[in-house]
């Protein structure tokens, strides 16, 4: 499915964790029946059908504040089962009483699927970005990468062996330097018994 890409990403901030919220039903009752919480069912209805989108008729908030079709087909369904809800309980019930409602769970469901498409749809999207944001690094790694391996191959090849006139000395090649001076003596002779004082 194509991916219009997303005008205004700041709402798609708002879209997003709203469907979530519609999709967690442990959430609703934690947070939205908790007078001293901000968020409640009406802020999410607001976020979803006035400010970021219009769940009852989402097409045109494609490219805005939703990537695909599919997103718009699902928020329009969303809308729909809550549209159903609503008539049921009343326009101004209370949030508890949505959450009572038969067909609540028909909500819940559909914000479910919407939830797992636009998150889904928002992790490839980044993984898009990311690579085509480190694609020119890359690019400069191997060009760095190619000109090291052009210098090194300009050195002189070191010699492997020692010549003739060399001889390996403590993993040094070493050049006019005689055996006996590379020798320590470790042999000491017993010391004269007339010199030393005798103890």
């Amino acid at each position: 499915m194509t991916d219009h890409g997303i005008e205004f990403p700041v709402f798609r901030l708002h879209v997003v964790p709203a469907v979530l919220a519609l999709a967690s039903p442990s959430w609703q009752r934690d947070v939205w029946l908790r007078p001293e919480e901000f968020e409640n069912l009406d802020y999410v209805v607001t976020v979803l059908f006035d400010d970021f989108c219009h769940a009852d008729d989402p097409a045109p908030w494609l490219g805005k504040s939703l990537r695909t079709e599919e997103e718009v087909a699902l928020m329009k369904e969303l809308g729909e089962v809550y549209s159903t809800v609503q008539e049921e309980v009343g326009r101004g019930a209370p949030d508890e009483v949505y959450l009572d409602a038969p067909a609540w769970s028909n909500v819940i469901t559909l914000a479910g699927r919407l939830a797992q498409v636009m998150v889904t749809n928002d992790l490839q999207a980044a993984a898009l970005l990311h690579e085509q944001l480190s694609l020119p690094h890359r690019h400069l790694a191997t060009a760095a990468a190619g000109k090291r391996s052009r210098r090194m191959s300009d050195l002189p090849v070191s010699r492997s062996a020692p010549t003739s006139d060399e001889t390996v000395f403590g993993g040094v090649a070493t050049s006019g330097v005689s055996q006996s001076d590379r020798t320590c003596n470790t042999t000491m002779s017993p010391p004269d018994a007339g010199s030393a004082d005798s103890r």
